[in-house]
């Protein structure tokens, strides 16, 4: 009985070694089942500045980004090369200079 508790004792515990897995990047295979992001669609995601619902602005605003304003403006916006996005909550009284603008709220002033 007592060498046998010595027994236990002295056992090396085996420690949980995952399996080597193949390199899953060679093969083509992703490693999540979300789609790939492109460089686009990070650059995309990097470069858009946001304004929520609560904040209200009366001035200017003047971006080298895209926009996507969800509160309340009134002024001008100038986004030369880029895309002003009004989400719906939006509400703007503004002069708008943009390339691209996408309205789901509601712009009064000149686009």
């Amino acid at each position: 009985m007592w060498s046998r508790r010595k027994e236990e004792e002295y056992t090396p515990r085996q420690t949980n070694v995952p399996p080597a897995q193949p390199d899953l990047m060679k093969e083509g295979i992703p490693m999540s089942s979300m789609p790939a992001r492109t460089l686009e669609d990070s650059h995309r995601s990097a470069s858009q500045a946001s304004i929520g619902k609560s904040v209200m602005i009366k001035g200017q605003i003047i971006s080298r980004e895209d926009l996507y304003l969800d509160g309340e403006l009134e002024g001008t916006v100038e986004l030369q090369e880029h895309r002003l996005t009004i989400g719906p909550n939006g509400r703007v009284q503004a002069n708008i200079k943009a390339r691209e603008i996408v309205v789901i709220g509601t712009i009064h002033g000149n686009v």
